[in-house]
């Protein structure tokens, strides 16, 4: 069984690599997430949506020209927010930018990913951009809703809150968690771990920056292919900085996940 998702994760501000290198051929990866849109006010103290520290306007036509070439690829564009605090003390201010922007771009834009690594334990302000974005499935029945945390937060004590908000109608409506790992548990008994704690396994994304990628070596590798053999349907892979490491990551992936 292929994998389901390879994921990049794509800094606005990296100027150091051409995003047009994802498709190069052969294609491996299946969805990028673009970071960050964040929202806060600008000079003129007016609410305003924000690509990293650039306010959104047509500097940049030509970025969302490549991710349109992008899509045509068959490559998933998620936008990540969530990496503000502007985005849940304020996020009815803000939503109908965000909304606005979604379908400016709806021929470009398959999803959102929420990061709520500093805010993971604000169920109430979560389940209102869950129930929000989740409308947008009504015009666009593929729109994508992920969450991005660390993966601890759902082994250890703290996945005790999160295991019952998983359960709500919210939590089940969540396609896919990015889980991120550090070296020290980037494992095959943490993610058995989270599987035994209740979570479907082909909504459970793994992943780690690329500091701690360098750090597994090759072990990396065997790790996520160790995983795959014992739950085929396991929900994928990810990579922060993606484009800071070797060029042969993402088939190296591929061979892993799919070697057996």
């Amino acid at each position: 069984m292929s994998i389901k998702r390879i994921i990049y994760y794509w800094d606005i501000n990296n100027n150091n690599n051409n995003i047009l290198d994802i498709i190069k051929k052969p294609i491996y990866v299946t969805h990028i997430h673009i970071s960050s849109l964040y929202f806060k006010l600008n000079e003129f103290n007016q609410p305003s949506i924000y690509l990293n520290d650039i306010i959104y306007n047509d500097i940049y036509d030509n970025f969302w020209y490549q991710l349109k070439l992008i899509v045509t690829n068959n490559i998933k564009v998620i936008f990540v927010i969530g990496k503000n605090k502007e985005t849940f003390n304020n996020y009815d201010v803000y939503y109908s930018l965000l909304y606005k922007l979604i379908f400016d771009k709806i021929d470009i834009i398959d999803g959102i990913d929420i990061n709520i690594k500093d805010d993971y334990t604000n169920f109430d302000n979560i389940q209102k951009i869950i129930n929000s974005l989740s409308k947008i499935k009504l015009y666009k029945n593929d729109f994508i809703i992920s969450l991005s945390l660390f993966g601890r937060n759902l082994y250890n004590q703290e996945c005790i809150k999160f295991n019952d908000f998983y359960k709500t109608t919210e939590g089940l409506s969540i396609d896919y968690f990015n889980c991120q790992f550090d070296s020290y548990d980037y494992s095959f008994e943490k993610f058995k771990m989270i599987i035994d704690n209740g979570y479907s396994p082909n909504k459970i994304v793994i992943g780690c920056s690329d500091n701690y990628y360098n750090k597994l070596g090759y072990k990396y590798y065997f790790i996520l292919n160790c995983i795959k053999k014992e739950w085929k349907n396991m929900g994928g892979i990810y990579l922060n900085n993606a484009l800071s490491v070797p060029s042969f990551w993402p088939v190296s992936v591929w061979l892993a996940m799919n070697s057996n």
